[in-house]
């Protein structure tokens, strides 16, 4: 094995230099440079795979079987558009069970209901803590909402168990029935009103579930409504696009693809909706007479906050993310 790996090290390591010396355009320097740290980081991954192996003979359980891969980057280049159904592929070859490396990352893939159903209900405690792609640690704020934060961070459990009280539980969802099926009426009446023009569903569909959510935490935006649209679009692209960072940490602060860097902007505009949407909810919440508790989850969580609850230390920042996981 270990002269196999030397001998595709060598011929990737000759190809490489051969390219070097034939490229002659000053465009390609670039290139150049980041191929050249890509022979490099080949072998010192493939020198730290080889450490690892050996390591390994001491009886501790190595991943799931899976594809070889290439040195440095995994699987990556054989992944295809279908990746669904190239994973059920890959799950008739090595079961349904498996792993992959992508870049300098090991997955770990579920493929059967019943490995999901103890993966994600049975131990999902063990499985709590998720790979936090550079995209998501932007908009979640490091980790301070619910969908992204750690097992281990003191705050995730109670606010989990505030959402789940406050907002998951059925008299909650009950009671917003009336305003779904409102929304829904609005938007079917949106449909009907372009009979006879080209009209993207799933964006129209989208924009209802946003529209129910945010009437269920703060009592909806109709005012920006055209300009959350757009931003709720862009959002959900940077958080799919694909990131070398994620695959390559050791590449993570040259945000070579600019993604963190627009995660950054977009997040600037939600927090501007976000401040000017909780200083007016702090400001009707000044002027009532009573405190008691309002129909949406904002003041919930704003009450929470000001009363300093022992078990609960919200900041504005988890206010912000959980309203980023509805």
């Amino acid at each position: 094995m270990a002269s196999a790996l030397a001998a595709d090290i060598c011929a990737l390591v000759s190809n490489a230099w051969s390219w070097w010396w034939d490229a002659k355009n000053r465009a390609d320097e670039l290139w150049r440079s980041i191929l050249t740290f890509m022979v490099a980081m080949t072998i010192v991954f493939s020198y730290a795979t080889t450490v690892k192996k050996r390591r390994r003979r001491d009886g501790q359980p190595g991943p799931p079987p899976g594809p070889r891969g290439l040195p440095l980057l995994g699987s990556l280049p054989f992944l295809r558009r279908d990746v669904h159904r190239q994973f059920t592929e890959l799950a008739r070859e090595y079961g349904p069970i498996f792993g992959l490396r992508l870049g300098s990352k090991q997955w770990v893939v579920v493929t059967s209901a019943s490995l999901a159903k103890e993966v994600l209900r049975d131990h999902d405690a063990t499985f709590a803590n998720r790979d936090m792609p550079v995209a998501s640690r932007v908009a979640s704020r490091g980790g301070l909402d619910v969908a992204w934060g750690q097992l281990d961070d003191p705050h995730w459990r109670p606010v989990r168990k505030l959402c789940t009280r406050e907002l998951l539980n059925g008299a909650s969802v009950d009671a917003l029935r009336g305003m779904r099926r409102m929304e829904v009426r609005r938007t079917v009446g949106e449909l009907y009103g372009k009979a006879g023009a080209r009209v993207n569903v799933g964006e129209v569909a989208f924009m209802c579930a946003v529209n129910v959510i945010m009437s269920a935490l703060w009592g909806g935006a109709r005012l920006l409504e055209g300009e959350l649209r757009e931003k709720m679009g862009e959002l959900m692209d940077l958080s799919v696009k694909p990131n070398v960072s994620d695959f390559f940490p050791v590449l993570a602060g040259l945000d070579l693809q600019g993604i963190e860097r627009q995660m950054k902007r977009l997040m600037g505009w939600f927090d501007g909706m976000f401040d000017a949407i909780i200083k007016e909810r702090l400001r009707v919440m000044r002027g009532k007479k009573r405190e008691g508790a309002s129909g949406d989850f904002l003041e919930t969580l704003l009450r929470t906050r000001e009363s300093g609850s022992s078990e609960i230390e919200l900041t504005m920042d988890h206010i912000k993310g959980l309203f980023l996981d509805g």
